[in-house]
């Protein structure tokens, strides 16, 4: 279950490292690879850790309904009660005719409505415990069925635009990203590494990378070695 921090300037290649993960024949041998970027789901102005996770078990969902495994997890009543966020939100949205199930049709309101984040964040907030009960839930079913341990790739996560948005997913929030049972790979803002207020990311956290930023520029009287 182990968590992986990735940070670096603009440029550094934190995408392209943690995409890299994909073409990588022994990762993908040891772990069920399933990634995303905040940017498709999520607020980059108004986001929070319990959006990402959401995000996760969305994820999980769309994954275990195209291995058809139904398990009865569908009737959780958590499961119902975040579907009745759904359809009281868009009360006239046809979810049937939506190439997505449910719950992933939720999280996809998140980057456009104001309402949807309030309601999740609200929901969440009483009910973390069985939100996370839930994900460890579908990952095992996951984990069962593939025979390889579950690796998230969140990715983007350094472009959140707030202050305060990065101080509570990264010191106050911090809990909430280590404690999903399977192993993730989280970009985090640079910022992280230079404000004095995120120290509690850096304490403890074994499996935390920053990217150099190294920058070339070609020399005044050209190439100094020859080709070959």
């Amino acid at each position: 279950d182990a968590k992986y921090f990735l940070t670096g300037s603009k440029g550094a290649g934190k995408s392209t490292t943690a995409y890299a993960l994909w073409t990588d024949p022994d990762i993908r041998d040891r772990y069920t690879l399933l990634g995303f970027t905040i940017h498709d789901y999520l607020n980059l102005v108004e986001t929070d850790a319990g959006q990402v996770i959401a995000v996760m078990i969305a994820h999980l969902v769309e994954l275990l309904h195209d291995m058809k495994d139904g398990a009865g997890w569908a009737e959780r009543e958590v499961y119902r009660d975040l579907k009745k966020i759904l359809h009281d939100l868009r009360p006239a949205a046809k979810v049937e005719q939506v190439n997505v199930n449910v719950f992933g049709f939720f999280v996809a309101n998140f980057k456009e409505s104001a309402p949807a984040r309030a309601e999740f964040r609200k929901f969440v907030d009483g009910r973390f415990d069985e939100v996370m009960k839930l994900f460890d839930e579908l990952n095992g079913l996951v984990e069962q069925r593939t025979g390889k341990q579950t690796l998230f790739v969140v990715d983007d996560l350094d472009k959140v635009q707030s202050d305060e948005v990065r101080r509570a997913m990264f010191q106050v929030q911090l809990p909430l990203l280590l404690r999903p049972r399977c192993a993730a790979l989280y970009s985090y803002p640079i910022e992280v590494d230079h404000d004095p207020h995120f120290e509690s990311l850096k304490r403890g956290q074994a499996n935390r990378y920053v990217l150099a930023n190294v920058k070339l520029t070609e020399h005044p009287e050209g190439p100094l070695l020859a080709e070959g």
